[in-house]
């Protein structure tokens, strides 16, 4: 409806499973991102089996969409230079965390994004439908008060330099 473009971080395990969705926001010009295979703490995996994991998701992703992953945010924002060394792709934190899986409260996701300023990344989760409605409702407003929304990579490259790979880019 707002012609707002997101960045949607993907579980690689999933992506089958919302193909139909996943064709659609790359059709819509969405930016994917990686959001590692089974939603298991990095930490926890063999630098081989985070590899292995990246390239069986990043080649589901290519079969299903023909898109490729621009960046990943490991699950809990679990990560370390080993983990950054074996993903070739900037790493995004967030500077809002709305915690929505938590609350499952519309209103109070809605206040949390609403807190958002200039430059700042919001974590959400779109498995929840109040985290759906409180963002409609926040970006609403927001753009009423002329925010603009960027995908993750528009945003961090308007200094003029594009995310680097095997960087953690925390943006807080």
């Amino acid at each position: 409806e707002y012609d707002i473009k997101a960045t949607f971080f993907m579980v690689g395990n999933r992506l089958q499973s919302y193909s139909n969705t996943l064709k659609q926001m790359v059709e819509d010009g969405h930016e994917i991102g990686y959001h590692s295979y089974a939603h298991v703490l990095q930490s926890q995996l063999s630098s081989e089996q985070i590899t292995s994991d990246f390239n069986n998701s990043s080649k589901i992703l290519k079969e299903l969409s023909g898109a490729e992953f621009t960046v990943w945010r490991s699950p809990g924002g679990d990560y370390n230079d080993r983990i950054l060394k074996c993903i070739p792709l900037p790493h995004i934190g967030w500077s809002v965390d709305t915690r929505d899986w938590e609350t499952q409260s519309s209103e109070s996701n809605y206040q949390s994004i609403r807190k958002a300023r200039d430059g700042d990344i919001i974590l959400l989760h779109d498995l929840y439908s109040p985290s759906v409605n409180g963002a409609i409702r926040a970006m609403k407003d927001m753009i009423a008060g002329d925010y603009e929304f960027l995908t993750v990579t528009e945003l961090l490259s308007r200094n003029g330099t594009a995310p680097q790979k095997h960087t953690n880019y925390n943006n807080d």
